[in-house]
């Protein structure tokens, strides 16, 4: 009786062991939020630049990264309903493309990180932003 005991152990522990394999959780894709006050258009090239830099750092998009895009189309007023669109979609980070967007971003959330983007204006200089310490969390106070 032993023996058929074990065998019957072993063949149901053999049985039961692809399933327990599926039932293991999928590993969730980090979410990069980008929100660009411009066209749909013009935002391909920044993307690409975002993909590429992230390829070098050793991500694959779309497999091991998801970017969450929105664009304004030029509108000012759709700016901030995007933003709290993007932060919905339980983003990581977001990439604010210019100060419209990095204020809309800056008065949404003081929990997800805000990489700003911003070429037209010196950010750290007009105080909407700071340079960033590696190791060091702490937000600028308003």
């Amino acid at each position: 009786m032993r023996r058929r005991d074990f065998i019957t152990l072993l063949g149901g522990a053999a049985a039961a062991w692809p399933i327990a394999t599926r039932a293991q959780p999928t590993p969730e894709v980090p979410r990069v939020g980008f929100i660009y006050p411009g066209s749909k258009a013009a935002t391909a090239s920044r993307i690409e630049a975002i993909l590429s830099g992230l390829r070098v750092s050793g991500y694959a998009a779309p497999a091991q990264i998801e970017i969450v895009v929105r664009t304004a189309e030029g509108d000012p007023a759709q700016i901030a309903p995007l933003v709290r669109e993007v932060i919905a979609k339980t983003v990581n980070v977001i990439i604010a493309n210019g100060p419209p967007v990095l204020h809309a971003a800056r008065s949404a959330t003081r929990t997800i990180p805000i990489v700003a983007i911003d070429l037209e204006t010196d950010p750290v200089a007009s105080a909407r932003a700071r340079v960033q310490e590696r190791g060091n969390n702490r937000r600028p106070r308003d």
